[in-house]
């Protein structure tokens, strides 16, 4: 299938804003004899890339620009690295770790340095440097960097001068070309865009004709990054090299235009869209980008070999908690029960650490809702919701005894419970009555505990208590405030912690005082406790201290079984194995095996 290619506007791009001048401490060329100059730092375009050469032995490299009038500047926007393929040719060359803008020629000069973090490590990103002073040169200097996993060559898509500002629409050349984009001539050129985007799109769609297809892809993704090719012709002639970058829209209906694929090929362009904008363009860019890349990773979709209790991910067996603790209980059987909390989901592990059955809803989601509100976008093995078996972030997870099986409860951040019969069925829901906000850190500060026939939800500072079917039975206040870890007493009272004790609470919220915490070894920031099905008590504290008692104060064992840290404790036991979940899955420690050599040891009188 053809399609017509609309030629730009006759504009002559000799006809330029001004006369600024590009240079660089070098410049690359590669096996092709295809040029990287100077000028594509300064060009206002995500496609194009200054590179320093391979023989370039300069100690610090830099590209500069010089005005062709004392300018007032305010900031310096940088666009580091090739991001002609997004994140992946980024991570391929080297990256700023230090860099220098120094203004001169002005009344005197000006130079700040900067420290970055690696991008690599998540996604590109426009770094802003407030420097004030009025210049005839803007250099931007690279003093030490983060290496490239191909390439050891600096590479810097763009420089953009007070890019970040309020007033930006005040600088030179941009309100001339804005009465364009909003005059006669613009609008009959957007007309004509608009007409050549729906042959773009209708081409793309074309499965007969692949070249087609993919060359209207290409040109619908230069579009979205760098706008419409007649506003680019329109910048050159009005808008000085350096300030070109915000003064050239990303194309919206380019941008639309690839929403519909669903497709993270394109993710690169919209990448350099959201590079190119500011403010709320540029977190709404920035949220398409994760939805995009989400919808990549279930793309690709769900794991068949994963490790026996779990990883980090969304396919099933897989965990997802964006550093939130984990939290897990065992049931009669040993079958654990986990608040897979950012997969929206309830999953249970059998004796082997494979995953028998999960509850939440039947699919796979995109989403961004968290604890205390939204987060980033990522792929979550279950999608969000709310009713009869769904979940969105599901927060703990409590299990309810039977005769003739287990049943199980589960609380989300919505505030929902939900009780699941021994066949996994559920048989009721409902919301707590509370306004509140809860926050992310200690597990969203939401426990679920069951005893006694009763359900008690702890909610930041407040207690609600339930029959099994929903029925309110009373609500009450946690004098202490908010506590980090919460228990189910034999006693039908709740154990909750507060730093290093862990207090008794009645269910109508009367303080009964510490019940443990002096028997604990000292050094110790965040604990946890459970108890076990012969209704032993155990600690367990981020410095691997794993402690058994019979009752509280009455220690049976304790065992250091790790030296390395462990972030935010949370553990159940089982016949002497401790399931302990750290790092997007679980570890299974044999405490009864330790035990057992101890008493061999003892009894050999060793």
């Amino acid at each position: 299938m053809m399609f017509r290619i609309f030629p730009l506007l006759s504009v002559s791009l000799l006809s330029v804003a001004s006369a600024a001048t590009p240079s660089a401490s070098s410049e690359y060329r590669d096996s092709e004899n295809t040029r990287f100059p100077a000028s594509h730092a300064f060009d206002g375009k995500m496609n194009t890339v200054w590179m320093q050469a391979d023989d370039d032995e300069a100690p610090a490299p830099f590209v500069e620009l010089r005005l062709d009038r004392v300018t007032d500047i305010e900031s310096v926007s940088v666009w580091f690295g090739d991001l002609s393929r997004g994140t992946r040719s980024m991570r391929e060359g080297s990256r700023a770790r230090t860099l220098t803008v120094t203004l001169t020629g002005g009344a005197e000069e000006v130079s700040v340095s900067r420290n970055f973090r690696d991008q690599a490590a998540d996604r590109p990103e426009r770094l802003d440097i407030p420097v004030v002073g009025d210049a005839r040169t803007v250099r931007v200097t690279v003093d030490e960097v983060f290496e490239g996993v191909v390439s050891r060559r600096i590479a810097i898509t763009e420089v953009g001068i007070n890019h970040t500002t309020d007033d930006f629409d005040q600088t030179p050349g941009v309100s001339r070309l804005n009465q364009y984009i909003n005059g006669t001539a613009g609008a009959r050129d957007a007309e004509r865009d608009a007409e050549h985007i729906a042959e773009l799109v209708i081409a793309m769609a074309d499965e007969e004709d692949f070249e087609a297809a993919r060359e209207a892809r290409a040109e619908l993704m230069l579009r979205a990054a760098d706008g419409s090719p007649a506003i680019q012709s329109q910048a050159a002639r009005y808008v000085s090299m350096g300030f070109r970058t915000r003064a050239v829209p990303p194309q919206q209906e380019a941008i639309e235009s690839l929403y519909d694929l669903l497709d993270p090929g394109v993710i690169p362009a919209l990448e350099a869209a959201a590079l190119r904008t500011v403010g709320r363009q540029e977190q709404q860019m920035w949220g398409s980008v994760e939805k995009y890349q989400a919808y990549g990773e279930l793309r690709g979709g769900q794991r068949t070999n994963v490790p026996a209790w779990g990883q980090e991910g969304w396919s099933r067996g897989q965990l997802r908690t964006f550093g939130e603790p984990l939290q897990l209980e065992v049931d009669q059987f040993g079958l654990v029960y986990v608040a897979d909390i950012a997969n929206n989901r309830v999953q249970r592990f059998n004796e082997r650490g494979s995953v028998d059955q999960a509850w939440g809803s039947a699919e796979p989601g995109v989403g961004n809702e968290w604890i205390d509100g939204t987060r980033r976008y990522y792929a979550a093995g279950s999608e969000a919701g709310s009713g009869p078996g769904v979940f969105t972030t599901t927060l703990d997870v409590t299990i309810i005894p039977g005769k003739e099986g287990d049943g199980f409860a589960a609380i989300d951040a919505l505030g929902q419970v939900q009780v699941f019969n021994a066949e996994g069925t559920p048989t009721a829901a409902w919301r707590i009555p509370t306004t509140s906000t809860i926050h992310q850190g200690l597990g969203g500060q939401v426990y679920l505990e069951y005893g006694k026939k009763k359900l008690v939800a702890i909610w930041g500072d407040q207690g609600y208590v339930f029959k099994a079917d929903g029925t309110e039975l009373g609500n009450f206040e946690l004098e202490d405030g908010v506590p980090s870890g919460a228990m189910m007493l034999k006693n039908g009272k709740l154990g909750l912690i507060y730093q290093q004790d862990l207090i008794q609470y009645s269910l109508d919220g009367f303080r009964h005082g510490s019940i443990m915490g002096p028997e604990l070894s000292e050094g110790f920031e965040s604990w946890d406790v459970a108890v076990d099905n012969e209704g032993a008590i155990w600690a367990l504290t981020d410095t691997g201290m794993l402690y058994k008692f019979k009752k509280p104060g009455k220690l049976v064992f304790e065992w250091q079984f790790t030296e390395t840290p462990i972030s935010l404790p949370r553990f159940d036991v089982h016949d002497g194995r401790v399931f302990l979940s750290q790092d997007n899955s679980i570890q299974v420690i044999d405490a009864l095996e330790e035990m057992a050599r101890r008493e061999a040891a003892a009894e050999a009188g060793e």
